[in-house]
C-alpha cells in the first residue's frame, strides 16, 4: 500500500474502515516510526528484566506513586486502577497502551513524535477494533465482545501484583479498557487503553490481530505539510494538551519554530 501523503486520503481511508465496522467504535494510535515501533506498552519496554520482573516492578511503581502524588489526586483516585490510569498519563511506565477515538489526535502524535526522531522510517497511525479485538481475545470463554470496565470480572486476573503464582496465572492476551477521565488530556484526548498481561508479544503478532488491527502509513517527506493541514481543522497542541506546554507547542508553531 502507497504512503499518505493528504489529509484528505487519510480521512477517506478512515470513513472506509468506518463503513467496515458500522456498530463499533474505532480506537486510533500514531506512532513515530511504523516498523521499528513495537505495539507494546512502556513498562514492556525495559530490555533488563523478565515479563513476571517487570510485573511486579509495575506494582511498586504503584505504591510508591501513591505515596508521592496523594497531594496531586485526592479526590480523583479511588483505587489502583485508577491510580495505573494517573500514572500512565504521566509516563510513569505500565501495562497500558494509549489509544484514542480521535484518528486526528492520533495523527498528531504520529506526525510530531517522527518530526523529532532521526529516521528514515515512515510515521503510520493503527486503527483498532476494540470491540472485535476483545471478542477475539477472550474466544475461548465465549465473551460476547465489549470494552471492558474497570470493575469487570474479567480484569481480576490482570490487576497489579508481585505473587509470582498470581502473575503466573494471569492471562496472556491484551485486553480493551476504559479508563477513568480522572485528568484533562485523558479528557480532551478521548484516551482509552490496551491493558496487557503476562506477556510482551505486540499486538500485531497475536494470530488474530489482522481481523481487528489495520495501519496506515504516512509519506515522511509529507510530515510538515500534514501538520500545517491538523492545524487549519484545529489539532494544535493547544487542543491536544489543555495546560501551558500545549500553549507554548501552539507558539511554538504560529512564529515558526516548528511543532
Amino acid at each position: 500500500m502507497a504512503t499518505v501523503k493528504k489529509l484528505s486520503v487519510f480521512i477517506e481511508m478512515v470513513e472506509s474502515q468506518i463503513k467496515k465496522n458500522p456498530r463499533n467504535s474505532l480506537w486510533f494510535r500514531g506512532i513515530g516510526m511504523s516498523k521499528k515501533f513495537k505495539l507494546i506498552p512502556s513498562v514492556y519496554r525495559h530490555k533488563k528484566k523478565t515479563v513476571p520482573e517487570l510485573i511486579a516492578v509495575e506494582t511498586d511503581m504503584l505504591e510508591r506513586f501513591g505515596e508521592l502524588s496523594t497531594t496531586y489526586t485526592k479526590g480523583l483516585v479511588q483505587d489502583n486502577w485508577d491510580r495505573l490510569f494517573f500514572m500512565q498519563h504521566h509516563r510513569v511506565p505500565t501495562r497500558l497502551l494509549d489509544w484514542s477515538v480521535n484518528p486526528f489526535v492520533a495523527l498528531y502524535f504520529a506526525l510530531t513524535e517522527a518530526k523529532n526522531l532521526k529516521s528514515n522510517e515512515n510515521p503510520a497511525v493503527c486503527i483498532l477494533d476494540p470491540i472485535k479485538w476483545n471478542e477475539l481475545s477472550m474466544s475461548h470463554v465465549s465473551f460476547q465482545g465489549e470494552v471492558l470496565k474497570k470493575d469487570s470480572e474479567f480484569l481480576k486476573p490482570y490487576q497489579p501484583t508481585k505473587v509470582l503464582t498470581d502473575i503466573k496465572t494471569m492471562p496472556k492476551n491484551p485486553l480493551a479498557i476504559y479508563g477513568n477521565r480522572n485528568s484533562d488530556r485523558m479528557v480532551v484526548q478521548n484516551g482509552k487503553f490496551v491493558l496487557f498481561g503476562n506477556d510482551d508479544k505486540p499486538m500485531d503478532k497475536y494470530d488474530f490481530s489482522k481481523k481487528c488491527l489495520k495501519k496506515i502509513e504516512f509519506d515522511k517527506k509529507a510530515i510538515v505539510g500534514l501538520i500545517d493541514s491538523l492545524f487549519k481543522i484545529g489539532i494544535t497542541p493547544a487542543a491536544v494538551y489543555p495546560d501551558l506546554e500545549g500553549i507554548a507547542k501552539e507558539l511554538r508553531h504560529e512564529f515558526g519554530f516548528g511543532a
